[in-house]
């Protein structure tokens, strides 16, 4: 009768050996995309820092008034970045890495720290595809479209139920004037450009 081996030392040992004998190595998948060449990216920075500076003095913005948005995908399938290939290859894709099964989050934040409720944005034609039979946070602005992406209704749906009702009332709490600017920043996507 055979005894089983519980040790995981041997089977990493094991597998080492096979992928030292195949000329194999742990490699860390990579995107298409290239680095920002970082003087490129400093001067970038700075000339988006001063004319967020120089919008903030010239209408006296108040920080609660200073808003952030951003969107990110968050995927709900797992994939590994890691995988093996030959060892001192060049470059090492891995299928499936850009897999595109997720929704959109829509971030909000003021320079003064309030974050606000989520957009979250669903893959599907009609409102089955959203969740049922659960609650949302007060104020969480849900929908739906075939790419889960932010288009321009999402945007309008976003600064009319969230951003908008945000500054009216930061302006009467604050004592401020109804034509007060506030500062929206938001990164050039088409979406929001409308």
């Amino acid at each position: 009768m055979r005894k089983k081996c519980n040790s995981p030392h041997l089977v990493v040992g094991f597998n080492h050996a096979i992928y030292r004998r195949c000329n194999f190595s742990r490699r860390a998948g990579i995107t298409s995309k290239p680095p920002v060449p970082r003087g490129l990216y400093e001067d970038c920075k700075l000339t988006f820092l001063a004319d967020i500076n120089n919008c903030v003095k010239q209408y006296n913005v108040p920080l609660e008034l200073i808003l952030n948005v951003d969107q990110t995908p968050s995927s709900y399938v797992a994939v590994g970045q890691i995988t093996m290939a030959r060892t001192n290859s060049q470059s090492v894709t891995i299928k499936g890495l850009a897999d595109k099964r997720s929704i959109t989050l829509t971030f909000l934040i003021s320079m003064s720290g309030e974050f606000f409720p989520l957009q979250i944005i669903y893959q599907g034609k009609t409102k089955a595809s959203l969740p049922r039979n659960f609650s949302f946070p007060k104020g969480f602005c849900l929908s739906q479209n075939p790419k889960h992406y932010s288009y321009e209704i999402e945007t309008i749906a976003l600064v009319d139920s969230v951003i908008n009702l945000y500054v009216v009332k930061k302006r009467k709490e604050l004592g401020l004037p109804p034509p007060q600017k506030a500062v929206l920043i938001w990164d050039v996507f088409r979406g929001q450009k409308t």
